[in-house]
């Protein structure tokens, strides 16, 4: 192989490289969510988008939780993921435009799974000890 051959090889490499790192780096709605405390309730803002999925959330057991599905604007909004769904608490919420707050409290430490209506956009809730 020759030098200039090795050079090409080696810049597709390093570009190929690098946009998978942008790609990672900006993933945004598909990034963990951790709660913060408010007084006796944990919050968390899980900002929609037309194009990410739901975020992976950790929260704890025993503790009201309040979920912000954020919504910035109706471009945000598809079919899919327009109403979420939380099958372990019976929650079903239709989202709109702004704050859509669910509030359960989870029981016990695991995983509860939620998605979009249809099951095609699937997240969980991670709650620890």
């Amino acid at each position: 192989m020759s030098k200039r051959m090795i050079l090409i090889f080696a810049s597709i490499l390093v570009g190929v490289l690098a946009v998978l790192l942008l790609v990672v780096v900006t993933a945004g709605p598909d990034a963990d969510v951790v709660a913060t405390m408010n007084g006796d309730v944990q919050d968390v803002e899980a900002v929609v988008t037309a194009t990410g999925g739901y975020p992976t959330i950790e929260v704890a057991e025993g503790t009201p939780v309040r979920i912000n599905f954020k919504v910035n604007s109706q471009s945000d909004l598809t079919g899919c993921n327009s109403k979420v769904v939380i099958p372990a608490y019976g929650i079903e919420k239709e989202l709109r435009v702004g704050d859509n707050f669910v509030e359960f409290t989870p029981t016990s430490a695991g995983t509860i799974d939620y998605a979009c209506w249809m099951g095609m956009i699937e997240s969980e809730i991670n709650v620890t000890r």
